[in-house]
């Protein structure tokens, strides 16, 4: 496996209905929720779901929320896990690919933006469930990007 223990950072006031079903997708073995930054300490793979759930106005405030949070964030977590490969799930995942790497100070390739991959597989689980089917949805893909101009 890819590390003997799986650490979630759960840095929002209150539950992540998405962290938790991701948890559950995955099946994830070892999971320890944290709200300290130092249990990321040298790990492997930092994943990061972080998304601002506030009353923005628009994309780009919530675009600028992200980017608030995660200069709380990813300074810490390349701090405690300066080894680590960043894997980035928040959106929009194109731009804080980019914040992560360029506020962590990582090399590109240590820095991956996962997009409409995560989106995807959060579809396949949930009509998995509504049809209570054997197989996984496999054949249901999200394709395309989240904003104003849909």
């Amino acid at each position: 496996g890819i590390a003997d223990k799986v650490v979630v950072l759960d840095c929002s006031e209150s539950t992540m209905k998405g962290g938790t079903m991701d948890l559950e997708i995955f099946a994830l073995p070892n999971v320890e929720v944290s709200r300290d930054f130092s249990a990321t300490r040298d790990s492997k793979v930092v994943v990061l779901t972080v998304n601002y759930l506030g009353n923005a106005q628009s994309y780009l405030d919530v675009v600028q929320n992200n980017v608030d949070l995660f200069r709380g964030i990813i300074p810490s977590v390349a701090h405690y896990s300066q080894n680590s490969i960043l894997l980035v799930a928040s959106q929009p995942v194109e731009i804080m690919t980019y914040v992560s790497w360029k506020m962590s100070g990582f090399a590109k390739s240590r820095v991956i933006g996962i997009g409409c991959n995560l989106d995807s597989a959060r579809f396949q689980y949930i009509i998995t469930n509504l049809l209570k089917s054997q197989s996984r949805g496999k054949d249901t893909w999200i394709i395309g990007e989240q904003g104003e101009n849909k």
